[in-house]
This record gives structure tokens, C-alpha cells and sequence, in this order.
């Protein structure tokens, strides 16, 4: 499969499953002239020692790949240059690794382990997708496949574990995640002293950028996100979004809960789903309202107000804590109904939980 080069506009052939051909095709921060490790020798060295515990840093990547249990043939496979005269290979040195990552454009690298990551999605869709999976605008779905096909991303912000400012402060990074595996898809930076929420803007601009398809992806935000101009945005990028409203916005919070509660009981939707394990149980009740312009909802293209009880207790049954949370949503009834947004609710809950364990790009 080609893929699409972010950097410059190429397109690099037949590498939909070769990562370090396409970080190859980066431009290299080193200067101009021979040198002895390619690029995306380098970078593959690094992701590789990077997910093997205890090899986290720039000095342990080196001593990865110099150690005497790294065969010559594993560092070929990851693209290692071999001398012409007596074949051996060589591993990188910290000084070159440093010196690559701090000169490397984080953007472009950012981008184009996207891409790399949107072209294996999408094959691994057109392999397990018929004909008979294509979601037709007007159908209602179960709230799994709904999830699916809807694109369902999670933006949020976290902090980095074991990296430091000078000052060290942990940077944090914006990200957009996958409900369904996860993958990141999208991460920035967040700005010092900055909030998150200029982030989102970004992040669907760099999702448009590497062919996100944005118009069938619903959106999945916190209540620290749930504001006009972020609502806009993702209506402008012709996705959907699903925020949660906490008293933080109080005249949005105080509509939605009034509306739900002296609504006429044959126009809410309900979804109730339960749960067993980690030592619990967990029921989750989701009431959902279509709201029309009567309703007096002053917030962009909202079209369904959620709310979701969870009740919590042990593997007796006997409930112990009750929670109520409020929601609102783009997503019309013939799009999502219920169940659906049950799935989306409870899929970015998952997402913030286990956001330690998501596969970054």
C-alpha cells in the first residue's frame, strides 16, 4: 500500500507496512554529506527500545542497540547501513540519537507515524468490512457498530510520565484517541501556561491534513471542552460531538437537566446496560432527549441532551454510589439513538482510564 508523505507532499510507495521506510522519507536534521546511520535506522531504533521496559531514555536507546544480544540481523531489518568491505553494521551512539531528536521536526515526525497508522486502519477496514457494514445516514444501529463506523475519537489531555521541563513540570500533550483499539491518532503539545482547549482546533486540522474522515467521526469531550467555540469547530469540520456538561457551565447544565426532567416520559430514550468485574458491578442508565428549537438550548447544533445515572456497588448487587451526569450532543436520534450514545459515553470513560496503556504513534 503507498502512503501519503505528510512532509512534502510525495508519495512514499509501498511501505503501508514499513514505518521506518516512511520516517525515513523525513528530512534529516543532521548536516549535509555521508553518513553512516540512515534516518529511519535511527528513529527505529528508538521506538524499538522505547516500548522494551527499562530502555525509556536517549542513553539506554544506544545501549539497546549495542547490546551484544542484538543480532546483525535485527539491526538490518531495521534498516541498518552494512559496510560494503566487511559487512558489519553498526549501532547508533547516544550523541547521534540525541542529536537527531532534538533536531528533528516533532510535527512532521507526529505526522507522518499518522499516516502510517491511518493507512494499516484502513486496510485493516477494507479487509473486514462488506457491504453489508456500510452505514446508511438514515439507519439506526446497534450501539457497537454505531461506535465503529462513526469514527469515535477521544480528545483529551495528559500528561507525559517520565520526560520534565527544565523547571520539572511534566509537558502535557493534547491527543485524539480511537475508541475502539485505542490508537492515538493526533497529539500536540499543549502551549505553557496554556489550557487545553485551543488544542482541539489543532488536533482536526492535523486529522484533515493526513485524510481523517472527519465528516463520519463523532468527537468525545470532557466538560472542560464544552464551549461554544469548540462546538463550532467541529461542526465546521463537518464532525459530530458528544461533551459533557457539568456545572462549570451552569445555564447549559441547569437547561439540559430541566429539560429531562419535566420532559413527557414517551419522548426520552433509555439505555441500560450492566457490568461485573474488577471486584464490582455497574449499571448504567442513559436517557436521552431530542431537542428541538423550542427547547430554548442556546449551544451549536446541539440535537439530543443525555442523561447518565451509574450506579456502583460490590459483586453482592448491593448498590453503594450513585452518579449523575449530564451530556449534550450533534448526533440526531436517526443517527444515534440510546444505546448508541451509550457506547460513545462509556467509550470515552474507557479512554481516560486507560490512557496509560494506549498505543502512541
Amino acid at each position: 500500500m503507498d502512503v501519503f508523505c505528510p512532509v512534502d507532499g510525495r508519495t512514499v510507495a509501498g511501505v503501508g507496512g514499513d514505518l521506518f521506510a516512511l520516517l525515513d522519507a523525513l528530512a534529516d536534521p543532521r548536516p549535509t554529506g555521508w553518513r553512516r546511520h540512515p534516518l529511519g535506522y535511527v528513529l527505529a531504533v528508538v521506538f524499538c527500545a522505547f516500548t522494551t521496559p527499562g530502555f525509556e531514555s536517549l542513553t539506554a536507546a544506544a545501549q539497546w542497540a549495542a547490546d551484544p544480544a542484538r543480532t546483525r540481523e535485527q539491526l538490518l531489518a531495521l534498516g541498518a547501513w552494512r559496510d560494503p568491505f566487511d559487512g558489519r553494521v553498526y549501532p547508533p551512539s547516544e550523541p547521534t540519537i540525541r542529536g537527531i531528536l532534538t533536531g528533528i521536526d516533532a510535527d512532521a515526525l507526529t505526522r507522518a507515524c499518522v499516516a502510517w497508522t491511518l493507512a494499516g486502519l484502513r486496510r485493516n477496514r477494507d479487509i473486514n468490512t462488506t457491504e453489508d457494514d456500510q452505514w446508511p445516514a438514515q439507519a439506526e444501529h446497534d450501539g457497537a457498530a454505531m461506535a465503529v463506523q462513526l469514527k469515535a475519537l477521544a480528545m483529551d489531555g495528559k500528561r507525559a510520565r517520565g520526560a520534565r521541563h527544565a523547571d520539572g513540570s511534566m509537558p502535557g500533550f493534547m491527543a485524539a484517541v480511537t475508541h475502539d483499539q485505542p490508537v492515538v491518532v493526533a497529539q500536540r503539545p499543549i502551549p505553557d501556561k496554556t489550557s487545553e482547549i485551543p488544542c482541539v482546533p489543532t488536533l482536526l486540522a492535523d486529522l484533515h491534513a493526513v485524510g481523517w474522515d472527519l465528516p463520519s467521526t463523532v468527537v468525545t469531550l470532557d466538560a472542560l471542552h464544552t464551549v461554544r467555540d469548540t462546538a463550532e469547530r467541529i461542526r465546521a469540520a463537518d464532525a459530530h460531538y458528544l461533551m459533557i456538561v457539568k456545572a462549570n457551565r451552569a445555564d447549559l447544565y441547569t437547561r439540559c437537566a430541566d429539560l429531562i426532567t419535566h420532559a413527557d416520559p414517551d419522548d426520552l430514550h433509555r439505555d441500560v446496560t450492566t457490568s461485573r468485574g474488577h471486584g464490582r458491578t455497574e449499571e448504567r442508565i442513559l436517557i436521552a432527549l431530542a431537542l428541538t428549537e423550542d427547547d430554548g438550548v442556546d449551544f451549536p447544533d446541539a440535537a439530543q441532551a443525555l442523561r447518565i445515572v451509574r450506579y456502583t456497588g460490590g459483586l453482592d448487587g448491593q448498590r453503594t454510589t450513585k452518579e449523575v451526569v449530564h451530556a449534550i450532543t450533534s448526533l440526531p436520534r436517526h443517527q444515534a439513538d440510546a444505546p448508541d450514545l451509550n457506547v460513545l459515553a462509556r467509550g470515552h470513560w474507557q479512554i481516560d482510564s486507560l490512557s496509560s496503556d494506549c498505543t502512541y504513534v
